[in-house]
């Protein structure tokens, strides 16, 4: 499609015979392509290398061996498999061009499932039980993800909110559409005039056009923004490198919450390390959240979860408080999880944070 513009310009405008302007616009077009693949490395995120390294050595050691599939779903025409440095840790490419659409559109990522689906012999028995076996069937799209395929980007409406409404999980990499950390600074008496007075609907237009990081006075608006943000992203980081502890740290929880399931130990080491890196959170209880998002979107968090009593755990009341200061219930289906799991190993939904 892009050939067709300078193939028309040379028609119409220069005189050329169909054949040499055929030859020129691909030979134009080769040229533009090597050189925009070549300036790639000159714009990487900070350890994007390392980072994928570290992805896939790291999630396959803490998966048992299970092959981890890494894919690049990009608006345009680049293919990073291109560039020398990133080609050994892409499997597959789904671009814009090539699907006819850009994103947030629903059919790219539909697309990359495809591209998923023609892999389920190296997947093992984690596609079969997760997919079975058969032709693609774009309307299971949801459930052939699951919170097993995490969408990685840096635009919120294009990466995260799309891949929110596919239910799958997805971090939000802020590091190339922040400023500079010398200039992400704070409007004052000092610095410039006071901000105008701003309400719950300038918020909404700003989410709709998002393009990258809002700028906000520091208050209730914040909070606000924060909250929307995280409704659709599972996490949020502001380096690339923190893509591949956040994704190891799922796999830990996962294997923690499985152990839990299964009656094993929730004390273990994993588990007690999370424990004590989310306590030091200062995120928003369940009640402040709702309470704060209700005007813009429709969030139902029950009043509580599911209780623990002596016939769970078959002992005493001293041994069931024991077990309910580790253990919590998914809000949603009911799993027992241990307190540190951010989402369900069952139905792999996003746990609300407890104080």
């Amino acid at each position: 499609p892009r050939r067709a513009p300078a193939r028309r310009i040379l028609l119409e405008h220069n005189s050329y015979s169909e054949t040499d302007a055929v030859a020129l616009a691909e030979e134009a077009f080769r040229i533009w392509t090597e050189a925009r693949h070549d300036a790639i490395p000159s714009n990487y995120a900070a350890d994007v290398v390392r980072t994928l390294e570290y992805v896939r050595s790291a999630l396959r050691s803490n998966a048992e061996g299970r092959p981890v599939v890494v894919g690049a779903v990009t608006d345009g025409n680049s293919d990073p498999r291109a560039v020398p440095a990133l080609a050994p840790h892409f499997d597959f490419v789904v671009n814009a061009e090539g699907v006819g659409v850009s994103k947030p559109d629903r059919r790219v990522y539909v697309a990359a499932m495809r591209e998923m689906w023609d892999r389920v012999e190296e997947l093992g028995d984690l596609a079969e039980g997760r997919w079975g076996k058969g032709p693609f069937e774009e309307e299971r799209a949801e459930e052939i993800v699951g919170p097993w395929w995490c969408h990685v980007g840096d635009d919120f409406v294009k990466d995260c909110v799309a891949a929110k409404e596919l239910k799958m999980r997805s971090i939000w990499c802020r590091e190339l559409i922040l400023p500079p950390v010398e200039e992400r600074t704070v409007p004052s008496a000092a610095t410039g005039p006071p901000a105008k007075k701003r309400d719950v609907a300038d918020l909404v237009k700003d989410l709709s056009n998002f393009k990258g990081a809002i700028q906000m006075t520091i208050g209730a608006e914040d909070f606000l923004a924060d909250s929307i943000q995280r409704e659709f992203a599972d996490e949020i980081v502001d380096e690339f490198r923190e893509v591949g502890t956040t994704l190891r740290r799922w796999h830990e929880e996962a294997a923690t919450a499985t152990v839990t399931a299964s009656g094993g130990d929730p004390n273990n080491d994993n588990g007690a390390e999370l424990r004590n890196e989310d306590a030091g959170r200062a995120e928003p209880s369940p009640e402040e959240m709702a309470a704060a998002i209700a005007e813009v979107l429709e969030v139902v968090v029950p009043d509580a979860p599911p209780p623990i009593g002596r016939a769970e755990v078959g002992g005493t009341a001293a041994e069931a408080a024991a077990l309910s200061a580790t253990t919590k219930f998914c809000v949603y289906c009911g799993t027992k999880l241990p307190m540190a799991a951010r989402f369900c190993s069952s139905c792999g939904e996003k746990q609300p944070y407890l104080e």
